[in-house]
C-alpha cells in the first residue's frame, strides 16, 4: 500500500486527467457495491462529506437512519489502467460512517478491523495468504453470463486443454502493476468443478490483504468479461477457418 496525503490524490487526478472515481464499499453480504463521483466532488469525499443512502444497501440501516458516509481510505487510490484513457477512471475503497462520524457497526471492513484488535489482545495475530477462485463462462449476445464454458482442463493443466491460461495471464499481470500485490502462482483447479485459481503472497497486513482481495474481484471481473468476450471471438474464427 501506498501513503497518500489528499493532496497527493488531488494532484494525481488533476496530473493524469481523472474525471470519474469510483467510491467502493461492501455490503453486510459481501457484495461489491460502488457510487461513481467526477472530480470536482472529489475534496468533497476526501473530507468525509460524501453522504448516500444507507437504507437502500442490503443490511445496513432503516429508511429513518438512511443518511450515512463515505470515508476513503487513501492508500487504497488507483487509476483503472482498462478504462479509457483520456478522462479516466479511479477508485478508493472506504469505510462507512454515521453522521456523527463513527465507524457504522455494520460495515464489514470495520467488523474486520475490531476482529483484529480483539485477536491482538489475545496474543494472536493474523497471518493471511488468500486464495482467488473463479469460474470461467460464456457471455450471450446481449453480454449476460450464460451456463456454457469451455473449460475442460484439471490440475495444472496448460493450452489447448486448459482454455482459461490467457485470461490468468492477463489478470496476473495487471495485478503485478500494483506493488502491494504479490502473486504467488495461478492455476487450473478441479475438484467438483473445474475452476480457475490465484494465489497470493502471505502476509500479516490484514486490512491490506482485504483490500487486495477487493482489488483481485474488482479487476478480475472487468478483465474476464473483456476477455472471455475476445477469446470467443477469436475460438470462433478458429473454428470457421477449420470448418
Amino acid at each position: 500500500m501506498q501513503n497518500y496525503t489528499k493532496e497527493d490524490i488531488v494532484r494525481m487526478v488533476k496530473e493524469e486527467d481523472v474525471e470519474f472515481i469510483r467510491l467502493q464499499f461492501t455490503d453486510i453480504l459481501g457484495s461489491f457495491k460502488n457510487i461513481a463521483i467526477t472530480a470536482n466532488q472529489l475534496e468533497k469525499a476526501l473530507n468525509n462529506r460524501f453522504m448516500f443512502d444507507g437504507s437502500s444497501v442490503e443490511g445496513f440501516v432503516r429508511v429513518e437512519e438512511s443518511d450515512m458516509i463515505l470515508s476513503p481510505d487513501l492508500n487504497t487510490f488507483e487509476i483503472m489502467p482498462w478504462r479509457p484513457q483520456q478522462g479516466k477512471v479511479a477508485r478508493l475503497i472506504c469505510n462507512v460512517l454515521t453522521t456523527d462520524g463513527k465507524n457504522f457497526e455494520g460495515d464489514p471492513r470495520y467488523c474486520l478491523i475490531r476482529a483484529i484488535e480483539e485477536a491482538k489482545k489475545m496474543g494472536y495475530e493474523f497471518e493471511v495468504g488468500p486464495e482467488c477462485e473463479f469460474f470461467l463462462f460464456h457471455m450471450d449476445d446481449y453480454s449476460m453470463p450464460t451456463a456454457v464454458t469451455h473449460e475442460q482442463g484439471g490440475y495444472f493443466d496448460v493450452g489447448p486443454v486448459d482454455m482459461g491460461e490467457n485470461i490468468r495471464r492477463d489478470i496476473v499481470l495487471n495485478l503485478e502493476d500494483d506493488e502491494a500485490i504479490r502473486v504467488q502462482d495461478a492455476l487450473k483447479l478441479t475438484d467438483t468443478e473445474i475452476a480457475n485459481i490465484t494465489r497470493f503472497e502471505r502476509g500479516n497486513g490484514l486490512i491490506s490483504t482485504n483490500s487486495n482481495h477487493i482489488t483481485v474481484e474488482f479487476k478480475a471481473s472487468a478483465l474476464e468479461k473483456q476477455l472471455i468476450t475476445t477469446d470467443r471471438y477469436e475460438l470462433s474464427q478458429i473454428v470457421q477457418n477449420q470448418s
